[in-house]
């Protein structure tokens, strides 16, 4: 599609009325659409970016692209993982339920208190659904050492842009 695709010089010169196509004339019309080619230089930058953006998506396959690209492009190996739940699910159950699983007592049973915990208390973080594996290289070149740890700021912003918002992940040295 060339709809976009336009010689602004030879335009200007093709419009020029034939008698007056003079060299000085010719010179004159190029220096007074230099800022016109500029514009032009610019929109056309900006389209390949956002075609760019537009085709490439949270997809595992597109993400990596986009990473290698922008983070490895010689050698390309960022990968990612996706990683598997390792909690299973446990059923809270009443007494009236005859369930043989976990049952929740009142304080005036007298029973041993069960404890109740969500995920990020038993675990420390929220939930990760795929891990972003970098090269020692690109680690050691990306890396900002925080008091919280290590930080990709970045990596994780090019992630963030890509990534659907439901999804978490981590990013781990090879």
């Amino acid at each position: 599609m060339n709809y976009f695709k336009l010689n602004i010089q030879r335009l200007s010169t093709e419009l020029l009325p034939t008698f007056l196509r003079k060299p000085i004339i010719i010179a004159f019309l190029l220096v007074v659409t230099t800022p016109l080619i500029a514009i032009y230089l610019a929109f056309t930058k900006f389209r390949k970016a956002v075609d760019y953006e537009l085709h490439h998506n949270g997809q595992v396959c597109y993400l990596r692209k986009v990473l290698n690209d922008h983070f490895d492009p010689l050698y390309r190996r960022i990968e990612i993982r996706e990683e598997k739940s390792t909690g299973e699910s446990v059923f809270i159950y009443t007494k009236n339920e005859d369930e043989d699983d976990l049952v929740i007592y009142t304080k005036s049973e007298n029973q041993e208190p069960t404890y109740i915990y969500t995920y990020p208390e038993i675990n420390g973080y929220t939930r990760i659904d795929f891990i972003i594996l970098i090269p020692k290289e690109v680690y050691d070149e990306q890396v900002t050492v925080t008091r919280e740890g290590d930080r990709f700021y970045k990596i994780e912003a090019l992630a963030d842009k890509y990534k659907l918002v439901t999804k978490h992940y981590k990013i781990e040295k090879i």
